[in-house]
């Protein structure tokens, strides 16, 4: 019995204490910008392409009150907060693909021994692995939005309106 309130203990504490993280985070970040890796050829050919998931996260973004830039416009001052999803898909025979999908929020970071040193750090993330049938990849941008949305949730609890 006292593992298990131990373990319960210990798993609460984590996740508190990532919370907190969390909110620090993402505190007062501004304007985001939505950069995606480019696509392997047969996905886009099923439909399932840069432009379209752009435009996924962008609206549920703003639908969330979150204010969505160029990643040209972002600037050094408000440390170039931006979104990267990297999606990588093989595709298999019966005309299967098998993917991996990670979301990261990435921002500028300092070191503490030398805070002249900037670099851009992803600070947040979410993956996701699995395999579909080709003529039903477009439904991973549903996929895409379920990562997107644990990110909008910590960033409006950490930036209240």
């Amino acid at each position: 019995m006292r593992a298990i309130l131990l373990s319960a203990w210990f798993i609460f504490g984590v996740a508190s204490a990532s919370l907190a993280q969390s909110a620090s985070i993402f505190k007062d970040v501004g304007a985001i910008a939505v950069v995606i890796q480019d696509l392997d050829p047969d996905a886009v050919r099923e439909d399932f392409t840069v432009d379209l998931i752009r435009t996924d996260i962008e609206v549920e973004l703003r639908k969330a009150g979150i204010r969505v830039v160029d990643r040209n416009q972002l600037s050094d001052a408000a440390g170039r907060p931006y979104l990267f999803l990297v999606v990588n898909t093989l595709k298999g025979t019966l005309n299967t693909y098998t993917y991996s999908m990670e979301l990261r929020f990435h921002q500028n970071a300092s070191l503490t021994r030398n805070p002249d040193v900037m670099l851009s750090v992803s600070t947040w993330n979410r993956s996701v692995i699995g395999s579909e049938r080709g003529n039903r990849l477009p439904q991973l941008r549903e996929k895409v939005k379920e990562m997107l949305m644990p990110f909008i949730n910590e960033y409006l609890a950490a930036n209240p309106r």
